[in-house]
């Protein structure tokens, strides 16, 4: 079960109160993944933004036969958000490089609720690089 304080780890609700905060918890779905299984594969629109609660994730981009890793996450953070706002598929593939606990925000949740919090919405639209 993912809890306030696993959501409060993170810095795209760090503007939120508790109250506000238990709206997000509310939505939020918990997804055990072991090492090497893909958490969101390049090119599909992820199901949700993604919450790295604990373990670590790496990005790769995937061109015919080659793997160009281009990131790597370390709980906790969060990822996927701007996909999930855009409705787009995810440019790169998320992979976990550790067994991890990840919480889902689903799409229609995430976009619902990021318009309510503008802090979060925000938060998110500063990593969208000009």
């Amino acid at each position: 079960m993912i809890t306030l304080e696993d959501l409060r780890r993170l810095d795209l609700f760090d503007d939120l109160g508790d109250t506000e905060l238990e709206e997000w918890r509310a939505v939020a779905q918990q997804r055990e993944a072991a090492l090497g299984d893909v958490l969101v594969e390049q090119g599909e629109v992820p199901p949700g933004t993604l919450l790295l609660l604990e373990g670590t994730a790496q990005s790769t981009m995937l061109e015919g036969e080659t793997e160009e890793p281009v990131g790597r996450q370390e709980a906790p953070t969060w990822m996927g958000a701007i996909a999930v706002l855009a409705k787009d598929p995810l440019p790169v593939r998320m992979q976990a490089t550790s067994a991890c606990r990840v919480g889902i925000i689903p799409g229609e949740d995430f976009r619902r609720l990021a318009l309510a919090h503008p802090a979060v919405h925000a938060r998110v639209m500063r990593q969208v690089a000009p």
